[in-house]
């Protein structure tokens, strides 16, 4: 019941994201324990890496205002598309890019024209 609490959420926010984002909207990539499934009630988040063509003030507000909608609580690390090409990533992206390309977590949206920059 609660993976699929999870599941829901989950769900709801990538489609928000693409509505309220469109075209300007490049990855989303569900991370940590709601991608592992490792949920721990009342102690869980959701972790995302999300990818913007560019990113102004009113983009990072939208995903604010999103993201606070839901009853878990939502963390969000942005990147531009440029920033994310060039590599120009924290550590934490580059290991779960690494998950990635071992097939161990799978992205959950990624427009045709992102590169993923190269890991490993």
């Amino acid at each position: 019941m609660i993976k699929n609490n999870y599941t829901e959420i989950i769900e709801l926010y990538i489609k928000r994201l693409k509505q309220k984002l469109k075209e300007n909207l490049k990855l989303i990539y569900i991370i940590g324990s709601s991608a592992t499934e490792d949920i721990i009630v009342n102690w869980s988040d959701i972790d995302c890496i999300i990818v913007l063509d560019d990113y102004a003030k009113k983009d990072i507000e939208i995903i604010k205002e999103i993201s606070n909608s839901f009853s878990v609580k939502v963390g969000n690390t942005i990147y531009s598309k440029k920033e994310f090409e060039k590599g120009l990533i924290d550590p934490k992206t580059y290991y779960y890019l690494l998950l990635q390309k071992n097939n161990i977590l799978e992205i959950q949206y990624k427009s045709s024209d992102l590169l993923i920059p190269q890991i490993g």
